[in-house]
Order: C-alpha cells, then structure tokens, then sequence
C-alpha cells in the first residue's frame, strides 16, 4: 500500500498560485495528479485497527483462561478486553472484571483506561482504537489537507518594508481544484511574492477533530504493544 506519495509533500498533488496585485491577494488552488486508491487504503487500514483491538481481546482472554483452567467462563462470546471513557461504567463492571481475571489484572487494566488519561478520555490511544474500529466498519478514508504544524507561508520584504499578511487556511476533503488557503497582504502595493507549502494525510470521512489516522494508528500499536508486555507475567 503505497501511502507515500500521498502524505507529506506528496507527489501526487500539487499547488497553484494565483495573484491579484490590486487586492494583494494571493490564492492556492490544489490539483491532483493521480487519486488516491480510498477503498484500498481503506481495508488495509480498516484491517490493522480491527487486528490490533482484537490481540487485547485475545490477551483478555488469556487472562480469563488462567484465571478459570477448567474452562467455566459465561458468556464467552462477550469477553472483550475493557475500553471504557468513564468511571462510573467501569467501576459498574468492576466485580464481573475481577471474577473473570483477578484483581491483580483489574487493577491493572483500570489504571490504562481512557477515564484515567490525564489528558482526557478522548486523547487516550485505546480510545482512539475503540473508535476508530468501530468507524472503520462504516466509513471510506479521505485524504485531507493537513495544515496541523505543517503549513507555512514565505515572503520577502524589499526596502526594509515590513508587509502583513492575514492568512486564511482550510482543513478539507481533496477536490480537484480546490481552494486551500487565501492570502491578503497588506499595504497591496508593497506585495512582492507569497508562497504556500502544504502537507497532507488521511482522515476517516465525518471524523470530529483532525485525528489523522496514520499517526494515530503507529501510536495505538505502540500502545498496545506495551499493553502486552506489562500484563504478560500474570499469564
């Protein structure tokens, strides 16, 4: 899955510049060379967070299975490794919990659950998992703008005059042609030239914030790998 030459300075779009002098306006307009494969990256991605929340289901299992040797575990088809934002919830399933894995491993599994993240429940990468799974199963991938850290704009300054810009920039869905970003320089007459480097990613179509899935899926990865390896000495 080549995503390469779609993300960053992509090779496969490119930027366009159009001045209007009088205004001291400039407009980037964006084009595509070559369109992104969406329902490609989209199974291929779809794919990996789905088999990453199912190595916790599988490791929640084994938990449950060293805990009851002989097999006497209810409702196994509903053993799924605990993702949950609020405490008030956990702290609800906490006996069913303990009954299946222990109390070492609750312990455990209640001090990484998102309820926990000091940044908020929504910055916590197993949150970001549980979402994203569940997203994958209805929704395509678009390629976005990404202006996130990545957008810079560049200008000279002639005669020791010093030139403002008031820049607007969009974060959007890829359109052939589209405006990305409009710049007005101000005084006009002192415009000398503008330009505009633009990068971009990938999101999930209708995902709320720019949560970029790329990134986002190396960071639950490492995440869960590290997951792994604190709950195996109690296997």
């Amino acid at each position: 899955m080549a995503i390469a030459p779609y993300v960053g300075d992509g090779e496969a779009y490119s930027v366009s510049k159009e001045v209007d002098r009088e205004k001291g306006e400039f407009v980037f307009r964006l084009h595509i060379s070559h369109p992104a494969p969406l329902i490609e990256w989209s199974t291929v991605i779809g794919d990996c967070f789905h088999n990453t929340r199912t190595a916790l289901d599988h490791l929640y299992w084994a938990l449950a299975v060293k805990r009851n040797p002989g097999g006497n575990i209810k409702n196994k088809s509903s053993v799924n490794f605990p993702i949950i934002k609020d405490a008030t919830t956990f702290n609800g399933r906490k006996f069913k919990i303990e009954n299946l894995v222990g109390k070492e491993a609750l312990a455990m599994l209640e001090g990484i659950q998102p309820f926990n993240d000091a940044r908020g429940w929504n910055k916590n990468p197993l949150m970001f998992l549980h979402d994203f799974n569940n997203i994958d199963k209805h929704q395509l991938l678009l390629p976005s703008v990404s202006i996130l850290n990545k957008g810079r704009f560049s200008h000279e300054v002639v005669d020791g005059k010093e030139v403002k810009f008031n820049a607007e920039i969009s974060m959007m869905e890829i359109d052939d042609g589209a405006v990305i970003a409009r710049c007005l320089a101000t005084p006009p007459e002192d415009i000398v030239d503008l330009n505009y480097r633009v990068a971009f990613d990938v999101v999930f179509r209708g995902q709320p914030g720019p949560l970029l899935v790329v990134p986002s899926l190396e960071r639950v990865i490492e995440v869960v790998e590290g997951v792994g390896a604190d709950f195996a000495p109690l296997l």
